[in-house]
């Protein structure tokens, strides 16, 4: 059996942050942010007292970069987000966040809840929470802005809600659906972004282009165009602004007086931007530039890059319908041991993505370590024998349909090309736009292998799973790379829902998953941040684990 690379894995009772190489280096954390904040100046890579924290001294101005800049509509949820949630977290507020990716779930707009039952959550939230306009935000409030999602129709986690009760001005009971998934209630609370219906229907297009802040900053008046940026000020009716020991995530602090938002989605410009200080931070720079600003780097004097592994695993899926050779499990196998994933990860993106096996990642709470033993070790003489045991003894001609959102995915494609070869598999790469991918994906006489990649915020891995392999969500009663297996769907539903996620149920679902050698995990892709090091000194995160502006600690001189 393969043996992974090992993942640096902390305890979130006793880590905090993450700290990454400094003076121009790059740190690589394989943790993906899995707590609120990452020290940006220790020289080493092992677990750092947090330094995150409400600055005394705010600083005066960051200017980060966007990808891409729409609407701010507090209600856009899982499809089509345009906007960085980041930025969304500076200007809404949740009932409550987490510290990072997988980190301990924490109150924002909720002071406490009592759990009845899987289904049934009384809430309680703070006294005296106030928007920019001044409107106070109330248990009805919470009702409306949950409703407002599911007429809207634009988040999945509405709809697990099956009704919302107000109980008093600052009570409500929460009520989902029967028979909810694991973390149904912790993925809820971490994604409705609650707004004050009175401010909701005053505003001119519902918040669209004119938001009304419940978080630490709002829109400055006149500053958001959409495609090009927008700049966010210190909301001066900030509700916990005068109670700082309430104050406890990046999400809620106010360490910058000044968030200027910049759109730009060009990678040369984005680097361009960087080298002539237009902004001082960026998600978005180029493997091919990424050079210039680590160690040795033309700029590498003033800009640092710190590395994390992202929570959505590529995998290579195998379409198992009759409509494909991969029906045959001995194939299967067979182009398991054939593929070198250590190498598909050193090669992509300029190298140093972290191998993985798994649908998602090890910062979900319920991972389990012991599955790195599951996958068959790269083993080009094993392969073949395998190879003659199976239908295609002789060869067989294969497709891999990949869209052109992430060119990384056809890179992909042609080193499995270069790697099945040896067993006489022809394979034709396709890349394509993503709507057409998208009619192809559905279709099993289409395609023989795809690469899935999906995460879940809720923080249980299992989610990650069902979306790919619950029959009762694909819509089909199969998984998306088309298995009709009735033991997998009661491995995996029993394993989602909340009354049965334990963990040798998990442990079930996924060895009976490669057992049968439908997935197979290539690796996690980086997240690089690089960031102005003479301002920034530590990064602050929310659930998603991306970085909170106004929740970074800055040199303030």
């Amino acid at each position: 059996m393969r043996k992974m690379k090992k993942f640096a894995s902390v305890a979130l009772a006793s880590a905090m942050v993450f700290s990454l190489v400094a003076c121009g280096s790059s740190g690589t954390d394989s943790t993906g942010a899995a707590n609120g904040a990452v020290d940006t100046a220790n020289q080493d890579t092992t677990v750092a007292e947090q330094t995150t924290a409400q600055a005394d001294v705010k600083a005066t101005k960051v200017t980060v970069q966007l990808n891409s800049l729409d609407d701010l509509n507090p209600f856009l949820g899982d499809y089509g987000e345009t906007i960085s949630g980041t930025v969304r977290d500076e200007i809404f507020q949740k009932l409550m966040n987490r510290d990072g990716f997988g980190g301990e779930l924490k109150p924002v707009l909720m002071e406490s809840y009592e759990k009845e039952s899987e289904e049934v959550y009384h809430c309680k939230l703070y006294d005296g929470i106030v928007d920019s306009a001044g409107n106070s935000i109330t248990a009805s409030d919470v009702k409306f802005s949950i409703e407002e999602y599911q007429r809207q129709g634009l988040m999945n986690d509405a709809n697990n809600v099956k009704e919302v009760i107000v109980d008093s001005d600052l009570e409500f009971t929460l009520v989902f659906n029967d028979n909810p998934s694991a973390n149904t209630f912790e993925g809820a609370v971490c994604a409705f972004n609650i707004v004050s219906e009175e401010s909701f229907n005053a505003s001119p297009d519902k918040m669209v282009t004119t938001p009304i802040a419940s978080g630490p900053y709002k829109v400055e008046e006149g500053s958001f165009s959409s495609g090009i940026g927008m700049t966010l000020v210190l909301n001066e009716n900030y509700w916990e602004a005068d109670r700082p020991e309430l104050i406890d995530l990046p999400v809620e602090m106010q360490n910058v007086e000044v968030i200027d938002c910049k759109v730009i989605s060009e990678s040369s410009q984005i680097t361009m931007a960087l080298q002539t200080d237009t902004i001082d931070y960026s998600e978005s720079v180029s493997a091919q530039d990424l050079v210039n600003f680590q160690d040795g780097g033309a700029y590498a004097e003033k800009y640092n890059v710190y590395s994390s592994a992202k929570n959505n695993a590529n995998v290579l899926a195998f379409n198992s319908s009759e409509e494909s050779p991969l029906h045959d499990p001995k194939l299967r196998e067979a182009i398991m041991y054939a593929i070198d994933s250590d190498f598909i990860a050193s090669a992509i993106n300029g190298g140093g993505n972290v191998v993985s096996y798994v649908l998602g990642g090890p910062n979900y709470d319920d991972y389990n370590s012991e599955w790195e033993n599951l996958v068959p070790e790269y083993n080009l003489e094993k392969a073949k024998e395998l190879m003659a045991e199976s239908e295609y003894p002789d060869g067989v001609e294969l497709t891999l349909i990949c869209h052109t959102l992430d060119p990384a995915l056809a890179d992909i494609g042609e080193i499995l090309l270069e790697e099945l070869a040896p067993l006489g598999i022809t394979l034709n790469v396709s890349s394509m736009e993503l709507g057409t991918y998208l009619t192809y994906e559905s279709d099993p006489t289409k395609w023989d292998f795809t690469i899935a990649n999906f995460s879940n915020p809720s923080g249980a891995i299992v989610n990650v799973w069902g979306i790919y392999f619950d029959g009762s969500k694909t819509g089909t009663g199969l998984t998306k790379n088309f298995v009709d297996d009735s033991k997998l769907q009661e491995l995996i539903q029993t394993a989602e829902l909340a009354e049965t996620h334990t963990q040798d149920n998990v442990d079930a679902a996924w060895e009976y998953i490669m057992e049968n050698h439908w997935v197979y995990g290539l690796f996690l892709p980086l997240q690089n941040y690089v960031y102005n090091s003479e301002l920034i000194t530590a990064f602050g995160f929310n659930n998603t684990g991306s970085v909170v502006p106004g929740g970074c600690t800055y040199n303030v001189q």
